[in-house]
């Protein structure tokens, strides 16, 4: 590099590192066959508020229609809690987050915000900390569905998640935007429905 020409001393005091929410985000599958837990990072995050809604065919489109245009407020909420797992300072750590509590059966349709605009950081250096919202819909289930549309038919495909067999006898429905059904069938013993394409 450059010679200065004449030493010169410089001082530099470091401070903690910003608060983190590592969450997932949008709509999500979580199987059924395993533990309901979803993993949550928490980095100088001392609490995060929880609010979460239980959803049902008739309501999630709206939901997610909302969540897309607009932050989601997740309304009458079956959960608002504060949520402090206990982290180290300055070190990113995953925790589980118990859904056991919000399903029925070990299913369902949930919508879960993480806030922590009011939660205060671990560490006090006096550095400002940003306030994060982390918006998710989770659908826990053992059934994953694969879809094929084209203008003149769609194919579904209903499987189990965890033997991949596909799943006779399942309801199936297609609705719009403005949450109206617009076809409804039950899977065949290979777990297919076949229905209409979007120009019929």
């Amino acid at each position: 590099g450059y010679r200065l020409g004449r030493q010169k001393r410089l001082e530099m005091r470091t401070t903690d590192r910003s608060s983190v929410v590592v969450a997932p985000v949008g709509p999500r599958i979580l199987e059924s066959y395993l533990a309901p837990l979803m993993p949550v990072g928490l980095l100088n995050t001392k609490s995060v508020r929880v609010r979460a809604a239980k959803l049902s065919r008739n309501t999630v489109v709206p939901v997610l229609e909302k969540y897309q245009r607009d932050s989601w407020e997740p309304g009458s909420a079956a959960l608002d809690r504060l949520w402090s797992p206990s982290s180290r300072a300055n070190t990113l750590t995953y925790h589980p987050f118990d859904l056991s509590k919000l399903l029925d059966s070990g299913q369902g349709l949930l919508a879960l915000r993480m806030d922590t605009a009011n939660s205060a950081p671990i560490m006090d250096s006096g550095a400002r900390y940003p306030s994060y919202q982390k918006s998710t819909f989770l659908q826990v289930t053992r059934m994953g569905i694969t879809a094929k549309f084209s203008p003149q038919d769609s194919l579904l495909w209903v499987t189990d998640l965890e033997t991949c067999a596909g799943q006779a006898g399942v309801e199936v429905e297609l609705r719009d935007s403005n949450n109206r059904s617009l076809w409804k069938a039950k899977t065949d013993a290979q777990g297919l429905a076949k229905g209409p394409g979007w120009t019929n």
